[in-house]
């Protein structure tokens, strides 16, 4: 009974929604426009964002990435890469994350994963940068 029991019971939690599913957080009502245009200092070097309606994207400094996403109300939830670079041995990478956008809209705070994960590789920030 041991063997068909272990079975049933990922069955009946699957069926409940008590496996872990990747995920972000639910987005907020954001007070205005979010307007992400622009260069960001961020915990991966330069980010330079471009926006076009509720769809961004964006070059990202550390290892030559990019992202593509979209904002909804305070949230920008996005993919990433980078590709691979056989002179320095690095393999392609890709996944998803999130930043929660600031009501100034002058930084973000977020997450990122591998693959379909939004989270379990780390955190993600960014403020706008400033010309001196």
């Amino acid at each position: 009974m041991g063997r068909l029991a272990t079975p049933l019971l990922l069955v009946a939690l699957a069926s409940q929604g008590c496996v872990a599913t990747p995920t972000h957080p639910d987005p907020r009502p954001f007070p205005g426009e979010v307007r992400l245009d622009g260069e960001w200092t961020s915990n991966w070097g330069i980010m330079t964002l471009r926006q076009s309606g509720t769809e961004v994207t964006g070059k990202v400094e550390h290892r030559n990435g990019a992202l593509k996403g979209r904002i909804n109300g305070d949230l920008l939830v996005f993919e990433w890469e980078q590709p691979s670079n056989r002179a320095e041995g690095v393999l392609a990478a890709k996944g998803k994350g999130w930043l929660r956008v600031s009501h100034d809209s002058e930084k973000m705070v977020g997450a990122w994963g591998y693959r379909s994960r939004y989270e379990g590789g780390g955190t993600w920030w960014a403020e706008r940068s400033r010309d001196e």
